[in-house]
């Protein structure tokens, strides 16, 4: 009964907050247009790296808008700006997606 209640959580979670209507928005990654969710708790923080403060963001969107999926060290053009991913954690129907940007 648990996993059930787990597994209904995790569609709910897809279902509204990757809906652009709702909490996502509309992105140009490498000029093509992708619903994300911005993480609020590491967006446009920035963190301490080898002496150096680097801008890191962490986006959420599905998996079927991102094909193929993102890959450690590629670097993306985001609205304009250059990215470096840094992680991807590919979960059932979305990527968890953690980027620095590129000065």
């Amino acid at each position: 009964m648990v996993s059930r209640f787990i597994e209904i959580v995790q569609q709910d979670q897809d279902r509204v907050f990757n809906n652009p209507k709702e909490f996502a928005i509309t992105v140009s990654w490498n000029g093509k247009p992708l619903v994300i969710v911005e993480h609020a708790d590491i967006e446009k923080n920035e963190y301490e790296t080898q002496g150096m403060s680097q801008l890191w963001k962490k986006v959420i969107c599905s998996n079927l808008d991102l094909v193929p999926m993102p890959i450690s060290a590629e670097e993306v053009n985001l609205d304009g700006e250059m990215w470096q991913i840094v992680d991807v954690e590919p979960y059932p129907e979305r990527y968890e997606i953690l980027m620095r940007r590129v000065d």
